[in-house]
């Protein structure tokens, strides 16, 4: 899924159907869903931090320190 459309979802549950509902009893089943998409977003910022560091170290083997021609 998408993190925005995740997110939405995520907040229209919160909003609509746990914190506002009247009927407590029967909630269980959004609270399952609402557990679900929280671990799937988790996940997606976990591989998108795996990622960016992935990018960082890239970026840091080709354009880091390089010595000057004081070192040399």
């Amino acid at each position: 899924m998408n993190l925005k459309l995740i997110s939405k979802l995520l907040e229209e549950l919160d909003n609509v159907y746990i914190c506002n509902s009247d009927n407590l009893e029967n909630v269980e089943k959004e609270l399952k869903y609402y557990d679900e998409l929280k671990r799937e977003l988790n996940e997606i910022y976990e591989r998108k931090g795996r990622a960016a560091m992935y990018r960082s170290k890239c970026r840091w083997v080709e354009k880091g320190e390089r010595p000057t021609k004081y070192f040399f």
